[in-house]
């Protein structure tokens, strides 16, 4: 009986321990590694187009592992992602500051590939969204191309005198 006991004391520690640590690490792959992701992309112009509020995402392991075994893209992760407007395919690049930091990424969705942030390589064949255009950006543009006769002139302010 005795030995019963100790075996059932071991596996349950062994189950308890082991198996404690690889469901935290397959929960932090799988879900963890979308949070810095979605805090850089969720309100970006495609997003807001394409998905909206993103509610979920999830690592895509198929597409990840296809992108892993091709030399040249193991900083590539793909995740599902889905929002009000639809789901799709979320394609990135890890940066020097691993997720913290993207170099770019991608939506795919309906067929067609859309740049969310960054200049995404070639082979994606993605087309920059018609609501990638800056409105600020725009503004600025226009005011440098503006004639100098339309800006008003500031009067330089003068410090009163001190007697």
């Amino acid at each position: 009986m005795k030995i019963f006991a100790i075996i059932s004391i071991v596996i349950v520690l062994l189950l308890g321990c082991c198996g404690g640590c690889v469901y935290t690490g397959y929960y932090m792959m799988y879900y963890g590694t979308f949070e810095p992701v979605k805090v850089q992309i969720d309100g970006t112009p495609t997003i807001d187009q394409y998905i909206g509020t993103i509610d979920s995402g999830t690592l895509s392991w198929e597409n990840s592992m296809a992108d892993w075994s091709t030399p040249g893209n193991e900083q590539r992760m793909t995740f599902d992602v889905s929002g009000p407007k639809g789901t799709g395919l979320v394609t990135i690049s890890q940066g020097t500051q691993g997720l913290n930091k993207l170099d770019w990424a991608t939506l795919e969705i309906d067929g067609e590939t859309h740049v969310i942030l960054g200049t995404p390589p070639a082979d994606l064949d993605a087309e920059p969204s018609s609501a990638d255009s800056d409105p600020a950006s725009d503004s600025n543009e226009k005011m440098k191309s503006a004639p100098a006769e339309n800006t008003a002139e500031m009067p330089a302010e003068t410090a009163p005198d001190k007697e």
